[in-house]
């Protein structure tokens, strides 16, 4: 309709080419966006950059100027839910259950870091001390990108836990 241009089973063969051009270069409009958000995701990683949402524990900032002129984006800890992490660590350390970890985390307060936040679960604690992020490193589609932002954890602790996990599956 856009381009005035109605289908139907007499249209003549200049009509239907026309058609056909045209979800030709739409299909590569398409491919060239998938292209360049890719590109910007393997730069961002290059840098040293998460491409997405801040795990729990840390928040996405906004950087701005005087004038409130936007600077860039940032990762840093969030200063409510990171004493949190550390301790979900040494919980799991002391051989405690996910269910039990989360139990104690909802009784302490914690809650998720989306807009409308919720106390975490059983399933938030598990990717809690799955993830990588915490002592330094992104894990993103796939592999293991080192990051610039502050560690929650030290590696050391992150591995002991891995090993704990492993043991009680």
């Amino acid at each position: 309709p856009s381009d005035n241009l109605f289908i139907h089973k007499d249209s003549p063969a200049a009509d239907k080419t026309r058609l056909g051009m045209g979800m030709v270069f739409g299909e590569y409009y398409s491919a060239s966006i998938s292209d360049n958000v890719k590109r910007k995701i393997e730069q961002k990683l290059h840098d040293k950059e998460w491409p997405g949402k801040a795990p729990i524990g840390y928040k996405n900032v906004t950087i701005l100027d005087e004038n409130g002129k936007v600077l860039g984006k940032d990762i840093v800890p969030d200063e409510v839910r990171a004493p949190y992490i550390a301790k979900i660590f040494a919980l799991r350390i002391e051989k405690l259950s996910f269910r039990t970890i989360a139990k104690i985390m909802r009784e302490e307060g914690l809650t998720s870091n989306t807009k409308q936040a919720r106390p975490v679960g059983q399933s938030h604690i598990e990717q809690i001390l799955k993830n990588p992020f915490y002592y330094g490193t992104m894990r993103y589609n796939g592999g293991l990108h080192p990051h610039r932002y502050e560690p929650l954890i030290d590696k050391k602790l992150y591995d002991k836990v891995q090993q704990i996990n492993k043991d009680r599956a």
